[in-house]
């Protein structure tokens, strides 16, 4: 992955990944880079956020 995305913990909607980042996150990242450790859900553990970074 090379761009840029924004990981926003108020998101809309009741899914349970919303849910996850709504108690996991103090604030946003608008401009989320590669090297930044950020959020992710994996298939391992679903009910869990997890900090991953990564880059080129």
């Amino acid at each position: 992955m090379c761009g840029r995305y924004s990981v926003i913990p108020k998101a809309k909607g009741n899914s349970r990944v919303a849910k996850l980042l709504i108690n996991h996150m103090k604030e946003a990242h608008y401009n989320a880079a590669p090297s930044q450790n950020l959020p992710v859900v994996t298939n391992s553990e679903p009910n869990k956020i997890q900090l991953f970074s990564w880059g080129l």
